[in-house]
């Protein structure tokens, strides 16, 4: 009895095709279905949300914004958190390039912290 894996990247409308380190996976927007960050070098990190509360489970829509490292980094980790204790996620994100950054989340979004 071995597990097996298929490939799906396309089926579930993830289509990042930079060279990707590492990802994290939390319910960013507190859905209940578990969303997903992609870091990325030379080309933008992104951010997909699970479409599980329109009722396609397992299907991501790209939320990627400009304040989340577009710009093309060299991120290499990241990981989420509460770091501020105000209830929403955060997020921390490696980069041997630029430095790391840390992204506070609230109810609408995620923000770079100066």
């Amino acid at each position: 009895m071995g597990v097996h894996f298929t490939e799906e990247a396309s089926k579930r409308a993830v289509y990042d095709t930079g060279k990707s380190f590492a990802v994290a996976m939390a319910d960013v927007n507190k859905d209940g279905f578990v969303d997903m960050f992609v870091t990325n070098s030379e080309s933008s990190n992104y951010l997909y949300i699970n479409r599980g509360a329109e009722g396609l489970v397992g299907e991501y829509k790209d939320l990627t914004s400009p304040n989340l490292g577009s710009d093309k980094r060299a991120s290499r980790g990241a990981a989420f958190a509460d770091i501020n204790g105000d209830g929403n996620l955060d997020l921390y994100v490696t980069d041997v390039s630029e430095g790391n950054q840390l992204y506070i989340g609230d109810q609408r979004a995620l923000h770079r912290s100066l």
